[in-house]
């Protein structure tokens, strides 16, 4: 996780998705907020994409069987029956140091959720900086207006949420704060499942030194 995407520069992803997510990325607060989610947040603040071509789904495997939607999801009922192609990559200018992509991931993944209110969240993960959010104390081109105790995280664009963020990581409790000992952990467990997931088993290694060992004295 420490070697990101984004060191490597400006790459293009060509990506095949169903209905149902693209309209997760191009959804936006004043729609249904069902649609509106972490994954909305990153990719328009992160990505430039679009779609390229909408192509059969019976094309692909494995197939699904239909589903319902609700009148809220016309595009992901209108083509049911389809997969698009699209393209992402990433913005000339990522808003953040690569060094603070991590920390906003995790900050908009496990705040952006229902019911999640800012400021006492925020007060719990950097001790004081809640003045600091409904008082801004850095300069911020775009900035939610009238934050109060009970607003929630899904009431605030792309823009407005980063600009919180970086409210929040400019307070001087920051650098020392549980919501960087949360990402640390959280860091590690990736890692540790990570590495895992690479270890042989020795039951494994040994029916593949087997195997290879057979198909050798055939040979011969």
């Amino acid at each position: 996780m420490q070697t990101t995407i984004a060191s490597c520069g400006r790459l293009a992803m060509f990506l095949m998705m169903k209905p149902s997510d693209y309209l997760i990325l191009i959804s936006s607060d004043s729609m249904s907020r069902k649609n509106y989610k972490y994954l909305t947040i990153l990719s328009k603040l992160f990505f430039d994409f679009e779609l390229l071509e909408k192509l059969p789904r019976k094309a692909f495997l494995p197939w699904e069987s239909r589903r319902k939607y609700s009148s809220k999801t016309n595009l992901s009922a209108l083509d049911e029956d389809k997969i698009y192609l699209t393209r992402f990559i990433w913005k000339k200018e990522l808003h953040l140091p690569i060094d603070q992509l991590l920390p906003f991931y995790f900050f908009v993944k496990q705040l952006f959720k229902a019911g999640s209110k800012i400021i006492p969240t925020l007060e719990n993960w950097v001790p004081g900086c809640g003045e600091n959010i409904i008082l801004p104390k850095i300069h911020h081109d775009v900035y939610y207006e009238d934050i109060g105790i009970h607003t929630e995280f899904r009431e605030l664009t792309p823009h407005q949420i980063l600009e919180v963020f970086r409210e929040m990581s400019a307070h001087p409790s920051y650098a020392g704060s549980p919501f960087l000992d949360m990402v640390e952990a959280e860091l590690i467990k990736n890692e540790t499942v990570e590495t895992s997931s690479n270890i042989i088993s020795p039951d494994l290694e040994k029916n593949i030194i087997e195997s290879i060992e057979i198909k050798s004295e055939i040979t011969d």
